[in-house]
């Protein structure tokens, strides 16, 4: 799939062809969604922490399958984008606080009864689920699959299988991305091979940062106080 975006808001764009790299260099406070249509297939290396990936795929016109590997990532943000005219997006994931979980049959309902575009976004343990549910001949051609938040998926994989099981599920789309703040080289050689867009910002955002010295005694009670401080905050 052609990548599709407008130089407005790109500061530089650097490719080396020889490692299969391109860099975007984005105004400052600039997001992705701002000059792409959609995300381009391969590893993407988002430099800044919330500078819009997810935010870009959820809003393409195309249909799309996220992985997230929390639930409570995942229903987080199909709770803020939930009701938009051109898409449908559900939640599929174990139950959390403002969504159910959904069984086969739901699942296969709501794309069904959707004249939009269909935005799953599903926490990797029930990802098998929404496959089974989808039910199409051409689902690995019509859905772009994305893997958000990979570096969790390589540090959990130990203890969590089904996170290595999205992985087996993703090379079988046409069109994918691997997406990460922190991204790390794969011991996958395929992955490796896969084309690399960076993303970042002209200037980094600096962000305060306050060291507090306490006791090992004392560290679940000062924890639980600087919480607080930024939730009233």
């Amino acid at each position: 799939m052609k990548l599709i975006h407008t130089p407005e808001n790109i500061l530089k764009t650097n490719k080396e062809p020889e490692e299969n790299k391109t860099t975007y260099i984005l105004k400052d406070e600039t997001k992705i969604a701002f000059s792409f249509k959609w995300l381009p297939n391969g590893r993407i290396d988002k430099r800044v922490t919330g500078i819009g990936a997810t935010y870009c795929e959820l809003y393409s016109k195309r249909n799309s399958i996220i992985v997230e590997p929390l639930r409570a990532i995942a229903s987080s943000k199909v709770e803020k984008h939930t009701g938009k005219e051109t898409h449908t997006v559900i939640y599929v994931g174990g139950p959390t606080n403002v969504h159910p979980a959904l069984n086969t049959t739901q699942i296969k309902k709501a794309i069904n009864e959707s004249d939009k575009f269909i935005k799953i976004v599903v926490v990797a343990d029930s990802l098998k689920k929404v496959i089974m549910a989808i039910e199409d001949e051409e689902l690995y051609n019509n859905y772009f699959f994305m893997v958000d938040e990979i570096d969790t998926f390589q540090t959990d994989s130990g203890y969590r299988s089904k996170l290595e099981d999205a992985m087996d599920y993703y090379f079988h789309f046409k069109n994918r991305c691997v997406v990460s703040a922190t991204l790390r080289e794969f011991s996958n050689p395929e992955l490796m091979e896969e084309p690399l867009s960076i993303f970042n910002f002209d200037n980094q955002p600096k962000k305060d940062i306050t060291l507090t010295i306490t006791g090992q005694a004392l560290i679940d009670a000062l924890v639980a106080e600087m919480i607080k401080k930024c939730l009233v905050a």
